[in-house]
C-alpha cells in the first residue's frame, strides 16, 4: 500500500516523530479545509450542523482561529507525548480519518450545489 509516497512497510519504519509531525500537519490542514468549505457551503445557502460551531460560524475569524488553535494544541500534545505511547498516535489518526470524512462530505455538498446552480 502506498501512503503519501511511502510504502506501508516504509511508513511503519518511519520514526515516531515523523509520523506524529505528519499527523499534526494533516489534522491542521483538514481543520482549515473544514472551516473554509463550510463557509462556502453556508454562502450557497447551506447550514452548519456542528452544534459547537453553529453560534460562531458567521464570525469573521473566530471559527478558523478556534479550529486552528485546537489542532495546534492537539499537535503539541501529540509531539510532546512519550514516544512509546501509541494510543495518542491511533487517536490522532482516528481524528484525521473523521475529518477526512467531514471534508469529503463537504466536497460532495459543494459539487452537488455547483451542479444545481449550473
Amino acid at each position: 500500500m502506498l501512503l503519501m509516497g511511502r510504502s506501508s512497510s516504509a511508513w511503519s519504519r518511519a520514526s515516531v516523530n515523523e509520523r506524529r509531525w505528519f499527523l499534526a500537519i494533516v489534522l491542521l490542514a483538514l481543520n482549515v479545509l473544514d472551516v473554509v468549505m463550510t463557509r462556502r457551503i453556508i454562502g450557497l445557502g447551506g447550514a452548519e450542523v456542528n452544534p459547537l460551531l453553529k453560534p460562531i460560524i458567521d464570525g469573521a475569524a473566530a471559527p478558523l482561529m478556534i479550529k486552528v488553535m485546537l489542532a495546534l494544541l492537539i499537535g503539541v500534545l501529540l509531539l510532546r507525548s512519550p514516544q512509546d505511547r501509541h494510543l495518542v498516535d491511533r487517536a490522532t489518526g482516528a481524528a484525521c480519518m473523521i475529518y477526512t470524512v467531514v471534508v469529503g462530505w463537504n466536497v460532495v455538498v459543494l459539487v452537488a450545489a455547483s451542479r444545481g446552480a449550473a
